[in-house]
């Protein structure tokens, strides 16, 4: 978290403080979004107890009410970030094809996207609504090509007269 403060990083889903520990707020265009993260787990450590604020863990019911809560305070768009799937499979997993269209399916969440597979994996369009599986490695050192690719996604989000959003996603390898 340092390194990412140091280099001008926001960044969210994990925290040193209870204060520390909220969502991403930006205002881009006068649309303010709220950017919440989770994770599957934590490469075998635990979240400490004494110190639940330190990580979020996907935990479906927490997202939505998490998302309804930044909802609440103004958010126009909210973006969840999830570390999910498989490493170095490209089909999303289960818990990825269930639980990412349920996290849509909520008027509180706006897009999703997914990381942590090590490669890239698809993105579907439900209703009007964007979900990233997973983005590959954006910086590798892996020799094996597969690994090595990466995709960004550019979302524009246009708010039409009467308030509605609509969006378009691009990926970009």
């Amino acid at each position: 978290l340092a390194v990412l403060d140091a280099a001008g990083l926001a960044h969210t889903g994990s925290a040193r403080s209870p204060q520390e520990a909220q969502p991403m707020w930006l205002d881009l265009g006068g649309i303010r979004v709220a950017h919440l993260a989770y994770a599957y787990g934590f490469n075998g450590f635990r979240v400490p107890s004494e110190a639940p604020w330190m990580a979020n863990l996907i935990d479906e019911d927490a997202i939505l009410a998490d998302a309804a809560a930044v909802r609440q305070q103004g958010a126009d768009f909210v973006v969840v970030s999830l570390h999910w799937g498989e490493q170095y499979q490209s089909v999303p997993n289960q818990q990825q094809r269930r639980l990412g269209p349920r996290l849509l399916a909520s008027p509180d969440v706006d897009l999703v996207v997914g990381h942590h597979a090590h490669v890239v994996q698809p993105i579907d369009r439900i209703d009007s609504e964007w979900l990233v599986y997973g983005m590959g490695n954006l910086l590798s050192a892996s020799s094996s090509p597969v690994r090595r690719d990466e995709l960004l996604v550019e979302v524009t989000v246009t708010v039409a007269g009467d308030g509605t959003l609509t969006t378009e996603l691009r990926a970009v390898p």
